[in-house]
């Protein structure tokens, strides 16, 4: 257990239920829908902007059907400059990215989240899809599983009420 607690700290991850935390000055993630090819997206970058994950995988049919209701609540918090919303995808597959964009055309960012780093601090469950409302500091506030009905938007929406009390100046 030590050496597994080592390893997510040098990764810049904080592992255990108590401390679901990643360190947004070392999360990066390769930007897929970028501007440029190589992009990289890492959360530092976005000072005092609380991140709203959700958890994908290509033959998720569930993370597929989500994909409307993820890019609706992100078209909602469009105007808020302190809300980002991104696709997380965890498919290892470059394809699986072209064609998640093609086919979702999503507003936000689209990464991959290489190795699934990010994703086995955050999650609470071993499926997909689910998704993470980060505080700016990188705490979870918030977790959700399964599809984005009523019921689960409104829950994202206090988790990321709850996420913008903390500040990051």
């Amino acid at each position: 257990m030590r050496f597994l607690t080592a390893f997510a700290l040098a990764l810049g991850l904080s592992a255990g239920a108590a401390a679901q935390t990643v360190d947004p000055a070392t999360t990066s993630f390769p930007w897929k829908n970028g501007a440029t090819r190589d992009a990289q997206y890492t959360l530092g970058d976005h000072k005092n902007v609380v991140h709203v994950l959700e958890a994908w995988t290509l033959t998720c049919g569930s993370c597929s059907a989500n994909a409307p209701a993820v890019q609706e609540l992100a078209a909602e918090y469009a105007g808020n400059e302190r809300v980002q919303f991104i696709d997380l995808g965890l498919d290892a597959n470059e394809r699986d990215y072209t064609r998640w964009i093609a086919a979702h055309h999503p507003t936000h960012p689209v990464v991959q989240d290489e190795g699934r780093k990010v994703f086995e601090v955050l999650r609470h469950v071993d499926t997909v899809p689910q998704g993470f409302v980060l505080t700016c500091e990188g705490q979870l506030a918030g977790w959700v599983h399964g599809s984005w009905t009523v019921t689960v938007k409104a829950e994202l929406r206090a988790a990321i009420a709850k996420a913008l009390r903390t500040t990051c100046e």
